[in-house]
């Protein structure tokens, strides 16, 4: 018999004949589904037509076919349900209830992006090296919307307080991780900042970034307000728990007031959550 296309309703039904080890009679169904008994009786007779289930006695059960139908849905149903007991700590009995929602075959698309990530729900991650090839290994090549925060570079003896730097001001709000095989960055994107002082009128704007490795300066410049920071530079992601990821790396920003220039050395932080990007 051919592969069929199965509706949502007749893909609960089947998972949940699956699952339950008890009674899967018309009464039991449509206590299940909150549905009156014709309304699940339609659906059965409907299913048992295609091939998909067989009447035993009172009860239905999945014929072979039915079982090679829905075996692969329900495993997907399944890592949806640990996806979101480990990575959200949702409880196990509302865990199943959203899992069961994602296998609707209308949002396939947007479920199988968290399906895709299951191996990495069972690695323990703490041991692991989160460079640019586990990155590429574990997610399809693409841009991906990630955190950013800037620091002073912390100098006050008498002050352990590390603040924020006034750098922030100067880049758009999000940063961008961009995967490619041949080289992957992170994009971060500067804005002309404005500040009035005893009646005068300055604007900066970032042109470039550099940084250091072993004794070496290197010059990122910034190309139509982007500057793309080579993701090797940071080496490797810390996972800091609940699928978050962390990288920092020290810089100096060199920032053009008027006609003027200002450089001011800061501590970049990149974050991202792998559940989200």
């Amino acid at each position: 018999m051919s592969p069929i296309s199965l509706t949502y309703q007749q893909i609960l039904y089947l998972i949940y004949i699956l699952d339950e080890k008890g009674d899967n009679n018309i009464t039991a169904m449509a206590k299940a589904f909150d549905c009156s008994k014709v309304n699940s009786k339609n659906i059965l007779d409907r299913m048992v037509k295609m091939g998909l289930l067989y009447k035993d006695k009172n009860n239905f059960k999945l014929t072979q076919f039915g079982n090679t139908m829905i075996k692969p849905i329900q495993d997907k149903r399944n890592r949806l349900e640990f996806i979101f007991q480990k990575g959200y700590g949702v409880e196990k009995k509302d865990a199943l209830e959203y899992a069961n929602l994602l296998i609707n075959p209308e949002i396939a698309k947007f479920s199988d992006r968290y399906v895709r990530k299951f191996a990495l729900f069972q690695d323990n991650l703490e041991d692991r090296k989160i460079d640019e090839r586990f990155l590429l290994k574990n997610m399809p090549p693409g841009k991906y919307t990630i955190n950013f925060n800037i620091l002073k570079n912390h100098k006050n003896g008498d002050n352990s307080l590390v603040q924020k730097s006034m750098a922030n001001m100067g880049f758009e709000k999000n940063a961008y991780l961009t995967l490619d095989h041949n080289g992957s960055y992170i994009s971060m994107f500067s804005k002309v900042v404005s500040k009035s002082k005893g009646g005068y009128a300055k604007q900066g704007i970032l042109r470039a970034i550099t940084y250091f490795v072993n004794g070496k300066e290197y010059r990122i410049e910034s190309r139509n307000r982007e500057l793309k920071i080579p993701i090797e530079v940071l080496e490797e992601f810390d996972y800091i728990g609940n699928f978050l990821f962390q990288a920092a790396i020290c810089m100096n920003t060199h920032v053009q007031i008027n006609l003027g220039q200002h450089t001011e050395k800061s501590l970049f932080i990149f974050t991202f959550n792998l559940l989200t990007i």
